[in-house]
């Protein structure tokens, strides 16, 4: 593997790597790529095809309702820029919103 990796190197690992659903370290390790490294790549790739990137969007959410009352208790994921996920309850959404909202970028 090179030590120097290029900017398309880097979006077709992180491409793949989103599409993986592996997470972040297991796909590195699969690849022979240095996690260290590869951790910052998402970030880097967005700020260098985009520079207003960095700002925060939102984006339209349709909630709908379940179809069987059991579905209220399976985790939901939520996908946030950078490759971070956040899973929790159903019941747990406003407040992981209302943290994300005033979370630092």
């Amino acid at each position: 593997m090179p030590k120097h990796y290029t900017p398309e190197f880097k979006k077709h690992h992180v491409d793949a790597w989103r599409a993986s659903g592996l997470t972040r370290r297991q796909y590195a390790e699969s690849q022979a790529i240095n996690e260290g490294s590869f951790k910052h790549w998402p970030s880097q790739i967005k700020t260098k095809n985009n520079p207003s990137a960095r700002l925060l969007s939102v984006l339209p959410v349709q909630i709908a309702q379940p179809s069987a009352p059991e579905a209220l208790t399976d985790p939901v994921m939520v996908y946030l820029p950078g490759g971070y996920r956040v899973a929790c309850q159903t019941a747990q959404l406003a407040d992981v919103f209302r943290a994300l909202k005033y979370a630092e970028a």
